[in-house]
């Protein structure tokens, strides 16, 4: 989503342009209100100042005519002094007060605001712990077009007992965050869509999924698509593709691919150590000497071939 803060952003510069405190340059690269017009400049005068002067902070009387806009009933206004007051940028960090500018700003329809209001609610920061309170104004947020919000909601329903209703909303506010543009929603739907389908044509879609994902390097994406080849539906079960998937994402620099390739590995020589007991596997690759132990069983059980 994108948000216009431009009068704020030039309530701001106008109270530090003509200022040779650096820190004020600084503190304005850290709010960076959404379409900041001054970002090179004051990352430009913050070098050329160098070291904290014991000139006053100008940027406090851009906070002040915030205060005052907020004071009217500004929605983006109420959500910046709540960010001025999270974040401690020109103030000190009070996460009660913020709680209260975001409250208020909320009520004014500012979607920013609900979102933040939520995390706090979630975290009990500044504000009461209230899981239910926090989701509600994720999901109100989500629908507004928040598409952090949306999948915030979304990896609640996931979590917990697995009742269908909660796989339902996770996959709606899944589907509601690739929507409003998330770059990780996608990935967790798909995964989501796999690990609960019903039947083995839901699985297989899911799979499509997965790997056009992987194919677009979406991160994590391959170690998705390896795990489902290594340890999902049997049907879909394939150990040297998912062994390939592994290696791959283990050259992207993926920790956790190669743990994932040692289990494979490890079940193979367990796999080797306990078919020796029933013939010499030396002379078979891993696919045929399933193939040889499953016709000696039979064979063995007098089962037809």
């Amino acid at each position: 989503m994108h948000f216009d803060d431009c009068n704020i952003d030039t309530i701001l510069w106008n109270a530090i342009c003509a200022s040779n405190n650096p820190a004020d340059f600084a503190i304005y690269l850290r709010h960076r209100p959404e379409n900041a017009a001054h970002l090179t400049e004051a990352e430009s005068r913050q070098h050329t100042l160098g070291a904290q002067t014991s000139e006053e902070l100008h940027f406090l009387k851009g906070i002040e005519e915030i205060r005052d806009l907020a004071e009217s009933g500004d929605a983006k206004a109420l959500f910046h002094m709540g960010k001025f007051y999270s974040n401690g940028n020109g103030l000190v960090r009070n996460l009660i007060e913020a709680a209260k500018w975001y409250e208020r700003a909320v009520s004014k329809g500012d979607i920013r605001a609900c979102h933040n209001l939520a995390l706090m609610k979630f975290r009990g920061e500044g504000i009461e712990r209230d899981i239910d309170g926090g989701l509600a104004l994720f999901e109100q947020a989500a629908v507004a077009g928040e598409p952090d919000s949306a999948e915030i909601a979304a990896d609640f329903y996931c979590r917990g007992k697995q009742a269908p209703e909660r796989i339902r909303k996770a996959i709606t506010y899944f589907q509601m965050a690739l929507e409003h543009g998330s770059q990780t929603a996608g990935l967790k739907l798909g995964q989501l869509l796999y690990w609960r389908a019903e039947n083995d044509q839901a699985a297989l879609e899911a799979i499509e999924r997965i790997k056009s994902l992987a194919e677009k390097d979406v991160p994590d994406a391959t170690m998705a698509l390896g795990r489902i080849y290594f340890e999902g539906r049997e049907s879909n079960r394939d150990i040297p593709a998912a062994r390939a998937l592994f290696e791959k994402a283990i050259k992207a620099g993926n920790k956790e691919a190669m743990e994932d390739l040692n289990r494979i590995l490890e079940g193979r020589s367990a796999f080797y150590s306990k078919a020796d007991l029933a013939f010499n596997t030396s002379q078979y690759a891993l696919d045929d000497c399933f193939a040889a132990l499953r016709s000696q069983v039979r064979k063995e059980l007098m089962l037809p071939a």
